[in-house]
C-alpha cells in the first residue's frame, strides 16, 4: 500500500496518468524519468536550488551510488519538472569516429584522460563495494562528476560554473546518524573538499558533434544519507515534509539491488512530553547477493546458447531491459531470464517471505530486482496471508526512482536548513561589523 498524499502517490499518479513520463534506452542504458512540477504545502513549486549567504545560488541535486548503476535527480532549470536519470556504472576509453556521428566523451580538467560513458556493451564495468574504495578509483571519479553534468544538462542547464547542494545516498553500512563514516568521509573529502573549502572540478565535454565545452563545479554542501532511507522518505513524507503514514510504527525494507540485497529497519517511536511527529530510528545493512547471481547465470547461458562472452554491465541491463546485442542485433533474452529467476529467485526472496510471515512490521520491497521477482514475492504475501495495507512490492515503474526522489526531497529540507544557518551567520557577521564601525566612529568623535 502506498500512503495517499505521499511523494510515492504523487509519484506513481503521475507516470499512470502520463503527467510524468519514463524514457528508456537513452543512448545506451540511461533511462530517462522526469515527473511534472512538486508543489509545497504552501502551493508554491519546490524550486530547483536555494539562496544561501552572500547571494550564493546552491542548485539541489541528489546522486545515489549504487553498483550498477549511478542515478541522478535535478529538478528542472525552467520547466518545473523533476529529472532523473540513470547512468549505468560502465566506463570506456574513448575511439576515433572516422564516420557518422561521435560519441560524447569527457575529460576531468585539462590533462585528464579522455573517457565515455554508459557504453553497456564493451565498457569497463567499475569495481562494486564500499564507496570509500571506490571513489579512489580513477574511473568512479570520472563516472561521478560526468553523472552529474549529464544529470544538469537533461535539467536544461549549460556549461558553465555552478554551485550544488549534493544528497549523497551511500550503503546503508557507510552511513551513521546522518554522516558518512570516517573512511568515506574521508575519500568525499579528496573528491570534492569540504563545505569551507569546496574544490572546483572542471570538467570538459565534447558532444556528438564534436563541439567542446567546459562545466565548473562546486560541491558547497553534502548531505549524506542512506540509500533505503530515501525509499522510506518517499513512502513516509507528504510534500510539506509532514508525514503520512500515521499507523505504522515498524518498517523492514528490502532493496533488492543489483550486486546487493539490503535490509533496512525504520522503528517510529513518539516524541516525549507529548511533543507532535515521531522519532525515526534506522538500522540496515548488506544481507546477501542481490540481481547478480541471475547476471552471473546469464553471462554462462549466453555463452552456451549463442558462444559469446558478455561483459556483467551488459547482462545487468539485460536484466532490466530484456535484450542483449549479439551479432550485431538486438536479442531477446527473456525466456533466458526467467530460467535464471526460477533457479535463483527463491534465496533473494526468503528474507521478505520471513518478514511476512512474522507479521511484525510493514514489508516494503523495492530495487531494481523486484521486476523479474515481482510473482514470487506476491506469493510470498499471499502465503503469509499479508492484506493490501500491510506491505508493498514497489511498482515496476517505480522501483528505480523511488530511493532517488525520496532522497533528493530530504536533501531539499536540509539545505533549507543549511541555507538559514548560513544567512543568519551573514546577518551576524554584518552586524557587528556595524558595531565595530560605530564604535569607532564615537571613538574617534572623543
Amino acid at each position: 500500500m502506498i500512503p495517499n498524499g505521499s511523494w510515492l502517490a504523487y509519484m506513481q499518479k503521475q507516470l499512470q496518468d502520463e503527467r510524468g513520463f519514463a524514457q528508456k534506452g537513452l543512448a545506451n542504458g540511461r533511462h530517462l524519468t522526469a515527473l511534472q512540477s512538486i508543489f509545497t504545502h504552501q502551493g508554491e513549486e519546490v524550486p530547483a536550488g536555494i539562496m544561501a549567504a552572500h547571494g550564493a545560488w546552491w542548485i539541489l541535486a541528489d546522486l545515489d551510488i549504487g553498483n550498477s548503476a549511478i542515478k541522478v535527480t535535478f529538478r528542472h532549470k525552467d520547466t518545473a519538472r523533476m529529472v532523473i536519470l540513470r547512468i549505468p556504472t560502465s566506463y570506456g576509453r574513448s575511439q576515433t569516429i572516422r564516420a557518422g556521428e561521435s560519441v560524447v566523451t569527457y575529460r576531468l580538467g585539462s590533462t585528464g584522460k579522455t573517457f565515455r560513458l554508459y557504453d553497456t556493451i564493451d565498457g569497463q564495468p567499475i569495481q562494486s563495494g564500499f564507496c570509500h574504495e571506490r571513489l579512489r578509483d580513477s574511473r568512479m571519479v570520472a563516472l561521478f562528476w560526468s553523472s552529474l553534468i549529464e544529470g544538469m544538462i537533461a535539467a536544461g542547464y549549460r556549461p558553465g560554473e555552478y554551485t550544488l547542494a549534493l544528497g549523497l545516498g551511500l550503503p546503508n553500512e557507510e552511513v551513521v546518524r546522518g554522516k558518512a563514516i570516517p573512511q568515506t568521509q574521508e575519500a568525499l573529502d579528496e573528491l570534492r573538499g569540504t563545505d569551507e573549502e569546496p574544490k572546483p572540478q572542471e570538467v570538459v565535454r565534447v558532444d556528438e558533434r564534436g563541439q567542446a565545452a567546459t562545466w565548473t563545479i562546486r560541491i558547497v554542501r553534502l548531505f549524506p544519507g542512506a540509500q533505503t532511507l530515501g525509499t522510506f522518505a518517499a513512502w513516509h513524507y507528504g510534500l510539506n515534509g509532514e508525514a503520512v503514514n500515521m499507523r505504522w510504527r515498524r518498517l523492514d525494507i528490502f532493496d533488492i539491488g543489483g550486486e546487493h540485497q539490503s535490509h533496512f529497519r525504520a522503528t517510529l517511536t513518539p516524541r516525549p512530553n507529548g511533543q507532535p511527529g515521531s522519532r525515526l530510528s534506522g538500522e540496515g545493512r548488506i544481507i546477501g547477493k542481490g540481481v547478480v547471481g541471475i547476471v552471473d547465470r546469464l553471462i554462462d547461458s549466453v555463452k552456451v546458447q549463442y558462444q559469446k562472452t558478455i561483459t556483467r554491465t551488459a547482462a545487468h541491463q539485460a536484466v532490466i531491459d530484456g535484450t542483449l546485442l549479439i551479432d550485431g542485433q538486438d536479442a531477446d533474452v527473456r525466456e533466458l531470464i526467467d530460467n535464471e529467476v526460477e533457479e535463483t529467485g527463491e534465496d533473494l526472496v526468503a528474507p521478505t517471505a520471513e518478514a511476512m510471515a512474522s507479521h511484525e512490521s510493514f514489508v516494503m520491497d523495492t530495487g531494481g530486482g523486484v521486476v523479474g521477482l515481482r510473482e514470487m514475492l506476491e506469493g510470498a504475501a499471499r502465503a503469509a496471508n499479508r492484506k493490501d495495507d500491510d506491505h508493498l512490492i514497489m511498482p515496476d515503474e517505480l522501483t528505480g526512482i523511488a530511493n532517488s526522489l525520496g532522497l533528493w526531497a530530504l536533501t531539499f529540507f536540509a539545505a533549507q536548513q543549511a541555507a538559514q544557518v548560513s544567512l543568519a551567520a551573514e546577518r551576524e557577521s554584518l552586524r557587528l561589523s556595524a558595531a565595530v564601525a560605530v564604535a569607532g566612529r564615537n571613538g574617534n568623535g572623543r
